[in-house]
């Protein structure tokens, strides 16, 4: 092996060796030496050591504050510093986008990010404090124990943290992904529901838990059912402190209301139904529902009727239709559903409200979105989380690999072409219209006799002859799409109802009858007016459901699909990315057993494999990480030679003499195109030292002229106060001369007066 690949250094661009071994060795090496982070020229790839380590702390922000990517040891902190400077320099909005499966550190490197975001900010302010609290209540309510990770983020968030022209953190906005709402009423074994109901029901002082009724986890079928309660090294009761004090920074007012809300939704789940003699479904026990009537702020006799029979409306005449034991349990799990989602969508809309922005103002966003996934049952919200990834890994495929060569043409830069793989015949496969699964699931959803095997019918009869579509060779009711991390096999049980998640109109009507005003407000209807006001200030979400069918279109009175509102939610995120100067965080797993040390080869090569890295490391080997407008060029760096400004030359000739100052070691690593400089990492840092280093000799001028000048003026100073002090003692000593004269010549007179007289006498 090439000792380049031995070594373990901090850049696998440099490699000699380009292939997996050598990659996986590179990583290996430098693991077992707790350095967890990686370069590929910008882009970070961050193994999850599944343990702490003492590289986060105030004195590593101060150390890579201010330093160029690269002239540092890698570091997450490296590439928030890079994107905090390179929007203070350009003022344009960057973004970091960190993705990895469940469990490779996702979570925790957003949080690393902001927490340096916030340290560099150039004053302390609340709104920092704001950001930083929102982590914890934003975990509590969306993240869970799954079986791959302890602290799984169940939802994707975008994060902009806006700054002030002079780098002050002043506002922030949070965009949520797709909540997995099915979670709140069913787990698989030995995972959890989502942390915040274990930590209220740990941490909730005495008077709570009479007033709420709240028992260990234990008691509630929510919660027990998948036989997994506790995480290991996690103090629930702790926890909820934390999400208190929160809570108290972000300024709620509301937070006994939205705990009671929680407490309903478990006394819900252990409302059982049974038959009844009429075929239609009674309550085993009244005192489960009854309680989370009394928390909800409703009447309990008219809540147990909307959920054991379903009201409509025709003609102006209402028909009361009973309802079985399976579908008044489907009613009561969609309304514990719906009002967990209300629940999650206000607390996120409270904290927007609370750190309000300037939207003309840049910002640094950090995206942390679920992971690819494939489970042992993978079901409609595995397909969304892929179709995300989907589209998240073609943007990286455009920024690093299509992009990247289309611009080096534009500008007659010397390339080579490298091949890489092109997922958009999956993406299409799933989001295209009309025929796309996303779009033939929303047409099914507007058929009321439709179910999941006539939309699997429709799947197999539209798509069986394409490449990235897999029809089982069996009858199984599954389907399968071959994925650019892999083929993922998906149940179809359910499909229909998830992705319509609709909550009965009756029982939204209940709900926003409450007598307590925080529900109430949770439930307020949506008239097609606001729909479509809501509609406009999406253009994505719009043109998603636009042409639509099944329920999709404004006009016709019904809502949009889950589907199609995540479509429209995706692609406005994407619009926004691109629209960003964009970072990279590639997080890795090294094992399946989160044990502190272990790395399995076959695991890690997998993920490097998905990720494209290979193909990454020979674009950015061969390529140009960097590339700057000419007039960006002359006007940050004419200084490094005089004779770059003369407006006689051409920018091309400007340039070419600001670069001609680099050492000869750097020859080779630059190309001037027609309209930009294109220069690897390394180029951009030099420049950047020179440029420090000339403003350093410019500074150090301009203090001695000012230190020349300040002599000066203190020497005539000096030299006025000598000539008064000279003028002063040449006087002085002229007086005691004149003095000392007419007292010689009083003493000659009385002298030569005093001989007379003695004369005068002697005669």
């Amino acid at each position: 092996m090439h000792p380049s690949s031995v070594a373990g250094g901090p850049d696998m661009i440099l490699l000699e060796e380009l292939h997996e071994g050598a990659l996986f060795h590179q990583l290996q090496q430098r693991f077992q030496r707790d350095e967890v982070y990686t370069y590929t020229g910008n882009i970070l790839v961050a193994m999850n050591p599944f343990k702490s380590l003492p590289i986060y702390d105030r004195g590593h922000v101060q150390q890579y504050r201010d330093q160029p990517l690269g002239s540092m040891p890698p570091h997450v902190f490296a590439i928030a510093n890079e994107a905090y400077y390179n929007m203070m320099r350009s003022k344009a909005n960057q973004c970091v986008i960190i993705s990895g499966e469940s469990g490779a550190g996702k979570t925790e490197t957003t949080k690393l990010i902001l927490s340096y975001l916030a340290a560099v900010s150039t004053q302390s302010s609340l709104v920092q404090e704001q950001i930083l609290d929102a982590s914890p209540i934003l975990e509590a309510f969306g993240n869970a124990k799954t079986v791959r990770n302890d602290n799984s983020s169940r939802f994707g968030k975008f994060i902009e943290v806006q700054f002030t022209p002079e780098g002050a953190i002043v506002g922030a906005k949070i965009l949520d992904f797709l909540l997995e709402r099915s979670r709140v009423v069913a787990q698989s074994p030995e995972e959890r529901n989502y942390h915040i109901f274990y930590n209220l029901l740990a941490g909730a002082t005495p008077e709570e838990r009479a007033t709420w009724d709240l028992q260990p986890p234990s008691a509630f079928e929510y919660l027990n059912r998948s036989g997994c309660m506790t995480v290991e090294g996690t103090d629930d009761a702790k926890a909820l402190k934390t999400i208190r004090e929160a809570f108290a920074t972000l300024r709620f007012t509301n937070t006994s209301a939205i705990f009671k809300c929680l407490a309903a939704i478990l006394h819900l789940g252990n409302t059982v139904f049974v038959p009844d003699v009429q075929d239609g479904a009674a309550v085993a026990d009244r005192a489960p529902l009854q309680r989370a009537a009394r928390l909800l702020g409703l009447d309990g006799d008219k809540l147990l009727a909307t959920l054991v029979q379903r009201s409509t409306v025709t003609r102006g005449e209402t028909f009361v239709t009973p309802l079985s034991c399976a579908q008044a349990q489907d009613s009561r799990d969609a309304l514990a559903k719906a009002l967990y989602g209300k629940l999650f969508s206000w607390i996120v809309g409270f904290i927007n409200e609370t750190t309000k922005r300037d939207d003309s103002l840049p910002f640094v966003g950090v995206l942390d979105i679920f992971g690819f996934e494939n489970f042992a049952t993978n079901s409609f919200e595995q397909f969304c989380i892929n179709y995300a990834n989907e589209r998240l890994q073609f943007f990286f495929n455009q920024h690093i690999f299509r992009l990247e060569q289309e611009e080096y043409d534009r500008e007659n830069i010397a390339w080579h072409t490298i091949a890489f793989v092109d997922n958009q015949a999956c993406i299409d496969l799933i989001s295209k219209k009309p025929l796309g699964l996303l779009w033939l699931l929303d047409e099914e959803a507007g058929f009321p006799k439709a179910s999941d095997a006539t939309c699997l019918d429709k799947f197999h009869a539209t798509h069986d002859k394409h490449a990235h579509y897999v029809r089982p060779k069996t009858k199984a009711p599954a389907f399968g799409v071959r994925h650019y991390a892999g083929e993922v096999t998906y149940q179809i049980q359910d499909f229909l109802d998830k992705n319509r998640d609709t909550l009965r109109t009756d029982l939204m009507e209940v709900m926003s009858e409450s007598h307590e005003p925080f529900v109430a407000e949770l439930f307020k209807m949506i008239d097609l007016s606001q729909l479509e006001e809501l509609l406009a200030s999406h253009p994505a979400l719009k043109t998603a459901l636009g042409g639509g069918t099944g329920g999709t279109s404004p006009s016709s009175g019904k809502s949009p699909t889950v589907g199609a509102q995540f479509h429209g939610s995706l692609s406005d995120l994407i619009a926004t990315l691109a629209a960003c100067d964009p970072f990279f965080v590639r997080c890795i797993k090294p094992n399946m057993q989160k044990a502190p040390g272990a790395i399995d080869r076959a695991l890690v090569l997998t993920q490097l494999r998905c990720a494209g890295m290979l193909e990454t490391i020979q674009v950015r080997k061969a390529g140009y990480a960097v590339r700057l407008p000419m007039v960006q060029l002359i006007s940050r760096h004419a200084m490094l030679c005089a004779s770059a400004g003369d407006p006689a030359i051409t920018p091309a000739e400007a340039c070419r003499r600001i670069m001609a100052q680099l050492p000869d070691a750097l020859l080779g690593q630059w190309q001037i195109g027609l309209t930009k400089v294109f220069m690897k990492g390394q180029v951009d840092t030099a420049l950047e030292v020179l440029r420090a280093r000339k403003r350093h000799q410019y500074a150090a001028h301009i203090q001695s002229v000012v230190r020349g000048w300040i002599q000066r003026r203190r020497y005539a100073a000096l030299l006025r106060q000598y000539t008064i002090a000279a003028t002063a003692a040449r006087v002085y000593v002229a007086r005691r001369r004149r003095r000392r004269v007419l007292s010689g010549i009083l003493r000659a007179q009385a002298a030569w007066r005093a001989s007379r007289v003695r004369r005068v006498f002697r005669i």
